[in-house]
């Protein structure tokens, strides 16, 4: 099993530009960007140029994929206008992406709509424009080359430190792993217009499974569902489902990622799971619908994977039918659900959660996926987020053979300030009020703390979003 032993260790976490990662390291790459939009995908672009040229050729040939032409009339049409007039800083990224690395607009944007591309791919032909919404008592299949996911949140009451923790391991390509096509983004906008954000990204895109420096950690797991279709002109601009986990990781706190949700116009479906330092949300999006997924009654940890599990999923099963047949999904969701249950009592450790990530038992539907039997799909990425900590736990490949790297987006101020609230905590615990021979460290302690008071706080100088 791989331990907590990277680089960098789970009391102190480095910041990602602290941390030497290079091409032959255990790990994926990763790289600080900072300025305005198009700088930053410039840099993004330049610097990983060889490996965004190859996850495009990669999704290129994915089958699942419409014809380029019919993707190249959705992007022109659909999701560059989208993006230009209602989410500017994602556009100028991409713009910057496509200068920076020497690739076309139009093939950087394909790389950040694919799961919606996939999702629609049953739907249409280059002869055949008809969309799932004309046929709803049929169900056609998910993608067949689908990559899989698993998301865990697991409450206070599940662990050990009694801190929240949200987990995710994405099982795609093994090209992905062999390639280093994943890459680690710390994304800070200038003058603090948005909270600072961690992601794990495909070379190429600009989201991913993340968190941002308010706390709020964001993971997002693919649904199909038989109305997924072709976007409709006239009912808006549609907001691609492959970037919701950044567009969220925008906002200042659970709430306003919550609130998000609901106010996107989609044409595909797809699952995210929203954690801060005091609880969750798990939300299944799509066309005509935002379900809430609960966790089971009395469990202290929330578990979702690639097919509606809400109850109000269940009601609409009539009118929206769950384009996931396999059973991969439902095998990983109950082992999960399993392997908590038996640990839960006891409370979690962060090494039994890697450890929960790295089961085998179920062949090609196990939750680690990297044997024979998964014909030729692999975990290609596992990650934890601690939102009290602001840190992040990840690795490459595997959890069970991959080498955690430990990182952290807290500022030396604000880890000094945690420090001195820890520490206060601890001295009023050890009973400082009831004596007095001790009054001097407790008013010091006081002092510390009206100091953190006073500092002022990043997430008000968020300004609005463009």
């Amino acid at each position: 099993m791989a331990r907590l032993n990277g680089s960098g260790i789970t009391d102190e976490p480095l910041r990602l530009s602290e941390i030497d990662l290079d091409a032959r390291s255990k790990s994926y790459l990763g790289l600080v960007l900072q300025g305005p939009a198009l700088e930053r995908g410039m840099t993004y672009g330049r610097v990983f140029a060889d490996k965004i040229k190859a996850n495009v050729r990669r999704h290129m040939n994915d089958p699942d994929i419409p014809t380029w032409e019919v993707c190249s009339e959705l992007i022109e049409q659909h999701y560059i206008p989208s993006l230009r007039d209602n989410w500017q800083i994602a556009f100028d990224e991409m713009r910057g992406i496509a200068a920076g690395s020497d690739v076309p607009l139009e093939r950087v944007v394909f790389l950040n709509v694919w799961e919606d591309l996939t999702a629609i791919g049953h739907t249409v032909k280059s002869d055949d424009r008809s969309t799932s919404r004309d046929r709803r008592g049929s169900r056609p299949p998910q993608p067949p080359g689908a990559d899989e996911s698993i998301s865990a949140f697991f409450s206070a009451k599940a662990t050990v430190d009694g801190e929240t923790v949200l987990a995710h391991s994405w099982s795609s390509s093994k090209q992905i792993q062999d390639q280093n096509l994943m890459v680690y983004l710390e994304i800070r906008y200038p003058e603090a217009e948005f909270p600072a954000i961690f992601t794990v990204v495909e070379a190429g895109m600009i989201s991913g499974s993340g968190m941002n420096s308010a706390g709020l950690a964001v993971t997002g797991n693919c649904l199909w569902s038989s109305i997924d279709g072709l976007p409709q002109w006239g009912r808006g601009s549609y907001f691609p489902v492959t970037c919701i986990q950044r567009y969220l990781l925008e906002s200042s706190d659970m709430q306003e990622a919550r609130a998000a949700c609901s106010s996107l116009l989609l044409h595909a479906s797809k699952h995210v799971l929203l954690a801060d330092e005091s609880g969750s949300f798990s939300l299944e999006l799509g066309p005509q619908h935002v379900f809430t997924h609960h966790a089971r009654h009395g469990n202290k940890a929330k578990v979702h994977t690639n097919h509606f599990q809400s109850f109000e999923a269940f009601q609409c099963r009539r009118e929206i039918l769950d384009r996931y047949q396999g059973k991969s999904s439902q095998s990983r969701l109950y082992r999960m659900e399993y392997l908590i249950d038996e640990r839960v009592p006891d409370r979690m450790s962060r090494q039994d959660i890697v450890d929960v990530f790295s089961d085998h038992d179920g062949g090609s539907q196990s939750i680690c996926q990297h044997n024979e039997e998964c014909h030729n799909k692999t975990t290609v990425s596992f990650v934890m987020f601690n939102p009290k900590r602001k840190t992040v736990s990840a690795c490459k490949g595997p959890p069970c053979e991959g080498q955690m790297m430990h990182f952290t987006l807290d500022t030396a101020a604000e880890a000094a300030a945690r420090k001195r609230q820890e520490d206060a905590r601890h001295l009023n615990s050890n009973g400082l009020r009831r004596r007095s021979k001790d009054f001097g460290k407790l008013e010091s302690v006081r002092k510390d703390k009206r100091k953190i008071k006073e500092q002022p706080s990043a997430r008000t100088l968020k300004s609005k979003r463009k």
